[in-house]
């Protein structure tokens, strides 16, 4: 298949980015906006309070072309703000960045009647009738159906760089991050690799008209 576009890709899948994320970002976590982050209010597990049913979670390939291509500008001061990857040093003399996403792999659970928006409404109907308050303390926020993770990440930075090159995660402070990640940077290419904990995106639905 041809290569799309980051927007377009988004488009397609119905994706929202995140600023930061960790490995607790998981299909069942309701997030709450703030700005333009996704932040972790609770999960849905504990809202419904339903026992016959499998939370567990699986990874597998996504639907996607041979490579995602996206560009980014560098901000003030030669900072570089790219999903789930932050980049500085040197960078002032770039205006725009390329990067390149493959291998884009998405979690998802192993319990269909979770996986799929219609057999899930159907049980916050119930929640929302039999148990107002805990809806209504959901209301309005996101629920995660599905993580999305790129584990194949090429940032080309285009020209030599004034200092030195500052990558990093964009995650929310976690113990439990670590092997499943490789970063590589050079003096004009930062290749990231074996990513399956830090989810860049997630597809949901808005907990409201239920």
């Amino acid at each position: 298949m041809p290569a799309v576009t980051f927007p377009q890709y988004l488009k397609k899948h119905g994706l929202y980015v995140f600023i930061a994320a960790n490995e607790t970002y998981l299909p069942g976590i309701i997030l709450e906006r703030k700005g333009d982050g996704f932040w972790p209010y609770d999960n849905l597990e504990n809202s419904l309070g339903q026992n016959n049913l499998i939370w567990t979670t699986k990874l597998v390939k996504a639907d996607m072309p041979d490579v995602i291509a996206g560009k980014s500008k560098v901000g003030i001061g030669g900072k570089l703000t790219l999903p789930f990857l932050s980049i500085d040093g040197g960078l002032e003399n770039n205006r725009f960045v390329d990067f390149k996403i493959g291998a884009v792999h998405q979690c998802i659970f192993e319990d269909k009647k979770l996986r799929y928006w219609n057999p899930l409404s159907r049980r916050l109907r119930t929640l929302k009738k039999k148990n107002p308050k805990v809806w209504n303390s959901i209301k309005g926020h996101y629920l995660v159906l599905s993580t999305w993770y790129a584990t194949e990440y090429s940032v080309d930075l285009g020209r030599a760089l004034k200092g030195k090159l500052n990558v990093d995660i964009k995650k929310i402070k976690s113990p439990k991050l670590g092997t499943d990640l490789t970063i590589a940077p050079s003096a004009k290419i930062v290749n990231v690799s074996k990513n399956s904990t830090v989810p860049f995106a997630f597809h949901g639905k808005r907990l409201v008209g239920i």
